[in-house]
């Protein structure tokens, strides 16, 4: 009886799921478990969409499906709301491998999702297995909150370029990013690059995109991150479903973006910074792969950052060029709700596949800037003009790095600020007007241009270096060792030999630096020959956000340790006085990613890569 009643279930399983052996022209396909429907008039969408689809597990009862063929090589793919976290909640078992909330785990191999919170995300799994099995089980589901909106199996261990094509299907179709730490790169089911990590590696947070495969019958219309969606992308306009979207694509059209991992704020401005303008601090790079450039609605989801009645506008570049030099398009927005929209914007008009675009609220407070001359600055003088139509009758200055109050309610002379002595470093200016007018808040760096994330020598290796500096706050020029100069982005050492860094900041002060790329019989000598003796850095990599820096030298020097993020913006400073011997743990916030730590000392400095996870 128990044996006829496990035999009815196969068969019911079999006629129900029948055997598909491709997918997006990818063989060996055994099994799949999709939950992706059509909504009935009795469903509730309360807690069951997934980037626009609705999700309903119908797994009520034990499923149990026979594989046509052992399953000794498997690779195993699922999509889940609630990975990682505490529990391991079973979600099915393919052969000898379990398959949980937590990832994939067998007698002999596993693994793990090691998140402490539960997260949406894909798992990829591939492995000999040796438990030579052909079942394939599902458990009941363990509560209506668990969504599991995608199982694949396949008979075998896929190559990594098979895997990165499905991985690219579930994460444009469930808008789950590829992990960043992974490096990988998005492929459509021809094998073509949709995204490059390794071009686009300063905007890889929060990969998201539309786009059409119809190899894996993916019409995906409209996409928002499952990851704090601030920013939706809608073909004509946003529906509750995608199936509802009446927008089109044609077969292997995508467009994907990322962002550089910044706050949705809008900064002070920097007097002194190349792009003063307004800009939101997050920036999003947009790659599209079309025929024609592709026109959708954009969303953002600001809540709170929205400080004036203005509703900011779209500010698209369309080269990397034009974002160095702030050459821009601007579209204006609407309120709907709580979004703010931006109807029938074009992109890629230029087809060169790449567009980056922000969010801008310049406010027309005046031609406020800084008149003082390079040498002035140098000598820690700042002189600021303010229009008489800002209508300001005095001034404070405050310190960023230590928020104290330097200057407070001074009264303005001859519509003219005059700074004098100031010691390098970053400054806020608070300009207080008459009557009701609010005060206007500006910005003077004085020591960016010298925090700079290069270090003196470089070690070749065969393959270009790319220098991550900021290149959003200042203009670059680089002359390699041949004289040919480079005034753009990506800035390159392609072999080895002297180079030449040149910063400029906004009024068009100058701050040199020289870069060595050695082989590695010189590179070793010039590390004999260094005042460091030994650098260590523990943990490395972090979960928390927390370092510890150990340095020994040969003599006393005074220390400066800085760590940079992968766009080359300083987030953390620490100076120590005179010593041979420092051990010191900073903290940054703990966002994923890759980071660098500079080390620097009067005579040189060394780099190191950090890393988040």
């Amino acid at each position: 009886m128990k044996k006829l009643y496990i035999l009815l279930i196969l068969s019911i399983c079999n006629q129900i799921f029948p055997q598909t052996t491709f997918f997006g022209n990818i063989p060996d396909l055994v099994f799949r478990k999709e939950t992706v429907r059509t909504p009935s008039q009795s469903d509730t969408l309360k807690g069951h969409l997934f980037n626009f689809h609705f999700v309903q597990d119908t797994l009520k009862t034990p499923f149990l499906y026979k594989s046509p063929v052992t399953l000794q090589g498997m690779s195993i793919f699922y999509v889940g709301d609630r990975l990682g976290g505490d529990s391991r909640t079973i979600f099915g078992k393919v052969g000898s491998a379990k398959v949980t909330s937590k990832g994939v785990f067998d007698y002999s191999d596993s693994l793990v999702i090691d998140t402490p919170t539960e997260q949406p995300g894909i798992i990829t799994y591939a492995k000999k297995d040796k438990g030579r099995s052909s079942y394939i089980f599902l458990p009941p589901a363990e509560g209506r909150t668990l969504l599991v909106p995608d199982m694949l199996v396949f008979s075998r261990s896929l190559s990594d370029g098979e895997k990165q094509r499905i991985e690219t299907y579930l994460s444009i179709k469930y808008g789950i990013s590829i992990n960043y730490i992974s490096e990988r790169n998005y492929l459509s089911s021809d094998g073509k690059t949709i995204w490059d990590f390794k071009n686009n590696r300063k905007y890889g947070y929060r990969i998201t995109g539309i786009g059409r495969d119809d190899a894996f019958a993916l019409y995906q219309k409209q996409s928002t991150n499952i990851d704090k969606g601030t920013v939706t992308f809608a073909t004509v306009s946003k529906t509750t479903l995608n199936e509802n979207n009446t927008g089109s694509l044609e077969n292997m059209d995508f467009l994907l973006w990322g962002d550089n991992n910044e706050e949705t704020v809008f900064p002070v401005e920097d007097l002194l910074s190349m792009h003063p303008t307004g800009n939101m601090l997050r920036v999003w790079k947009l790659q599209a792969k079309s025929g024609a450039g592709i026109n959708t609605s954009v969303y953002f989801k600001l809540n709170d950052n929205i400080t004036d009645t203005e509703i900011p506008r779209l500010k698209i570049f369309r080269t990397t060029e034009d974002f160095q030099n702030d050459v821009a398009e601007l579209y204006t927005g609407e309120k709907k709700d709580s979004l703010i929209v931006y109807k029938n914007i074009t992109w890629d008009l230029d087809h060169n596949g790449t567009d980056y675009f922000t969010l801008n609220n310049l406010q027309n407070t005046g031609r406020i800037s800084v008149v003082s001359t390079c040498t002035e600055l140098q000598s820690g003088t700042v002189k600021i003009n303010i229009p008489a139509e800002v209508n300001a009758v005095s001034y404070s200055v405050i310190n960023t790095a230590s928020n104290v109050i330097m200057l407070n309610q001074q009264a303005l002379y001859l519509n003219q600020i005059v700074l004098n002595n100031l010691p390098s470093g970053r400054y806020q200016i608070v300009i207080h007007r008459s009557g009701n007018l609010s005060d206007i808040k500006k910005v003077v760096d004085m020591e960016g241009m010298y925090n700079q994330n290069v270090q003196d020598n470089y070690l070749w290796a065969g393959v270009p270096i790319e220098l991550d500096i900021n290149y959003e706050h200042y203009r670059y020029y680089l002359t390699k060792p041949n004289g040919t100069m480079v005034s753009h982005p990506p800035f390159l050492l392609e072999g080895e030999g002297t180079y030449t860094l040149r910063v400029k900041n906004r009024i068009g002060c100058e701050f040199e630096r020289q870069l060595r790329v050695l082989n590695a019989t010189d590179y070793a000598t010039q590390n004999a020959a260094s005042f460091f003796r030994n650098i260590v850095l523990y943990p490395n990599p972090s979960r928390d956000g927390n370092v510890t820096v150990k340095v020994d030298l040969r003599a006393p020097k005074p220390i400066t340790v800085h760590i940079y993020n992968s766009l080359g913006k300083l987030l953390k400073e620490a100076q120590f006085g005179s010593t041979d011997s420092l051990t010191a743990t900073l903290a940054i916030p703990a966002v994923v990613g890759y980071y660098n730590i500079k080390i620097f000392i009067p005579e040189e400095s060394k780099g190191f890569n950090f890393l988040i996870h």
